[in-house]
């Protein structure tokens, strides 16, 4: 994550993020509900994810 390119990737997804996020409400294809706890889930396995990876290194 030291690289010049952190900050990029980093507005560019979490813009994509919410981007989705906002015409799956506008669509109607999902609740307010369903998107949060998507994202909930998400970040969850993110955590995760990234603590078992640190563990094993």
């Amino acid at each position: 994550w030291e690289s010049k390119w952190r900050w990029l990737i980093l507005i560019v997804g979490g813009l994509l993020v919410l981007t989705i996020g906002w015409t799956r409400l506008y669509l109607g294809v999902h609740y307010p509900s369903d998107i949060l706890a998507g994202w909930m889930v998400s970040v969850a396995w993110a955590i995760g994810a990234s603590l078992l990876i640190k563990i094993r290194i």
